[in-house]
């Protein structure tokens, strides 16, 4: 009877063993990645750019300070493209007041486009990048303008609020070079120099 009964004692243990490695398998599982392949994002940030020095940027003088928003669309996990709108409040430059300098603020309305390039470090929730556009400023005077930058983007919140209001929400920060190139101006007969300048960003994103 004891032997008779052993083949049935061995088949019970091994389904046990099989339920457990079913068991274990499930609660290691590998957790949902924080930058995926393919997402949404929609920013707003505040900006500041710099406009100080004799030949120095043509859009302002002294400091520009604004605020923004942007849409991007990562269609693979390190490329993205995206818009933006930003509006800077600055002095008025004397390259776009017929040479003249005064206390006078201006609105710069800002739009463009951008290329991506990020490189996720999931362990500190880190994704660095390097970003490419081109855009217009709009304001006495029509600029085109294009950029390059580097900035780093911090995934504060996982799975905390419904999906409805965002999957993922980070922290981003970044500056830029712009380039508008060497200007003359014919209303002032005067070569104005170098109207390039930086830009400083920071600000949320919301990516679903």
């Amino acid at each position: 009877m004891a032997l008779a009964g052993a083949p049935f004692a061995f088949a019970g243990q091994e389904i046990t063993d099989d339920g457990k490695d079913t068991k274990e398998m499930k609660e290691t599982a590998p957790e949902e990645l924080l930058f995926r392949d393919t997402e949404f994002q929609f920013g707003d940030y505040a900006t500041y750019g710099v406009g100080n020095g004799p030949t120095h940027v043509g859009l302002f003088r002294d400091h520009a300070w604004g605020d923004g928003g942007e849409a991007n669309f990562y269609f693979l996990r390190y490329f993205g493209i995206g818009a933006e709108y930003s509006e800077l409040y600055a002095k008025k430059s004397p390259d776009t007041n017929h040479g003249l300098f005064n206390d006078h603020i201006v609105d710069t309305y800002h739009f463009g486009g951008n290329v991506f390039f990020r490189w996720p470090i999931e362990s500190l929730h880190l994704a660095p990048y390097a970003y490419l556009g081109g855009g217009a400023d709009l304001e006495d005077r029509k600029w085109a303008s294009g950029w390059g930058g580097l900035g780093v983007e911090y995934r504060i919140i996982q799975h905390w609020l419904p999906k409805i209001v965002a999957e993922r929400i980070s922290f981003f920060t970044d500056v830029r070079f712009t380039y508008l190139g060497d200007r003359h101006f014919p209303d002032d007969d005067a070569t104005r120099g170098d109207l390039n300048f930086f830009t400083a960003r920071a600000g949320f994103r919301f990516t679903y």
